[in-house]
């Protein structure tokens, strides 16, 4: 009776577990962070929820914005430097050079691959009432902090925890970026289950 039991409780775990993936060619499916790989270049790509994009290329500062939906069963994003790409169903990614037809083949064809650390890759203006601070999230989980004008950096490391970033700096100061973009920052030493020191907007570059 007792194996039997258990045998229904993990066939119910097993059951939400697959019902917590998206259906694939939905706009919760696309929402997320993507590495598109070219032959000789890889793009980061993050779609936001609220239909707004950003496109970036590790080791490279800034990133292009711009506006996606679904289309089809397809991401179709829309670029403000005149690019298009659509993220297909069978993950090809396909980029169309400005003023291109839809209708014609693609400039260029890549792969995608869905991964959440790729939402949160690249730069980070994390605004305060007492100024700005600069993150920069590589794509190997390192980190980057820096304040406009200040020479010095601060390295860390960082990982995503319960749908948040929680990162930690060689200082002894932890930041984490909540999913609804606000940036929480705590001291050294200080508990993440009390208030934060410092509470700022996160901002992708």
């Amino acid at each position: 009776m007792k194996r039997s039991i258990v045998g229904i409780i993990l066939i119910l775990l097993l059951t939400s577990y697959v019902h917590a993936e998206p259906e694939a060619g939905t706009k919760d499916y696309y929402a997320d962070g993507w590495q598109i790989s070219y032959s000789t270049l890889v793009v980061i790509v993050a779609l936001n929820r609220d239909g707004t994009a950003n496109k970036s290329i590790p080791g490279l500062p800034g990133s292009v914005k711009g506006t996606w939906e679904v289309t089809s069963g397809e991401a179709l994003i829309t670029w403000s430097d005149g690019w298009r790409d659509k993220i297909r169903a069978d993950l090809a990614n396909w980029a169309y050079a400005p003023g291109a037809s839809l209708e014609k083949p693609p400039a260029n064809k890549g792969v995608a691959k869905k991964d959440p650390k790729y939402f949160y890759t690249g730069g980070w203006d994390i605004s305060y009432n007492i100024g700005l601070v600069n993150f920069m999230l590589n794509d190997d989980m390192t980190a980057i902090k820096s304040v406009p004008g200040v020479a010095d950096i601060i390295k860390g490391h960082w990982e995503i925890k319960s749908g948040e970033v929680l990162i930690t700096w060689d200082d002894g100061w932890r930041d984490r970026i909540r999913a609804d973009l606000q940036n929480w920052a705590y001291a050294p030493g200080a508990s993440m289950d009390q208030p934060p020191a410092n509470r700022g907007k996160a901002n992708r570059k």
